[in-house]
């Protein structure tokens, strides 16, 4: 995978297109991914009653529940993993998860503590981060983190995104693996466009 050209068409990207408003302005890069459309046929929508975000799949993603600790169910939340594999070569993987919050919670979480929280997200996952951004429009706050992963002898491309509103907080956690196919590229921005904040995503 060309991971130093991947990460670079994304850092310009707006992740997701709607939202950016980045208080970091990253260089272009002098080469760039041929353009394509966002746009794909949704046949999956997460936005439960209890979220002010939203994301799309085109095909339905495997939701679980998963608890921290077994008996309290306080502490339990849905999983939505979503994964495409490209001619066994290129994978696209997408989680999300969307927990309500409380007035509390939410003047905790500052700019300063989410950047933190997506940087312990990633901690794991990530060996160099390239990037840290904050957003903050009417009803919702974003932190993104583009990095480079590594899975066994390859590269990845890692994204993680924060978003904050007074009634609910989603993580997102979206890799690409393997060789560099336009098709999964195209797949990854596609999903990343189509996450945010539902007013503004979905149409009335």
């Amino acid at each position: 995978m060309k991971i130093k050209l991947l990460i670079a068409v994304f850092l310009l990207l707006p992740i997701p297109v709607h939202a950016q408003e980045s208080s970091e302005a990253p260089a272009k890069p002098t080469t760039t991914i041929q353009d394509v459309s966002l746009e794909f046929p949704i046949a999956f929508r997460y936005h439960p009653e209890y979220c002010d975000f939203t994301a799309a799949f085109p095909e339905k993603p495997l939701i679980s529940e998963r608890c921290e600790k077994e008996e309290d169910s306080s502490t339990c939340y849905k999983l939505v993993s979503f994964t495409k594999v490209f001619e066994m070569a290129s994978t696209v993987t997408v989680n999300v998860i969307c927990n309500p919050v409380s007035a509390e919670m939410f003047e905790y979480f500052t700019t300063e503590v989410m950047e933190d929280t997506v940087r312990k997200m990633t901690k794991e996952a990530v060996v160099e981060t390239y990037n840290v951004s904050n957003s903050q429009k009417e009803g919702y706050r974003l932190t993104g983190l583009v990095g480079q992963g590594r899975k066994g002898l390859h590269d990845t491309l890692f994204i993680a995104q924060l978003w904050m509103s007074e009634k609910s907080i989603m993580s997102v956690e979206a890799e690409i693996s393997g060789q560099t196919l336009p098709e999964a590229d195209k797949l990854f921005a596609s999903i990343l466009n189509h996450i945010g904040y539902a007013k503004e995503i979905i149409s009335p």
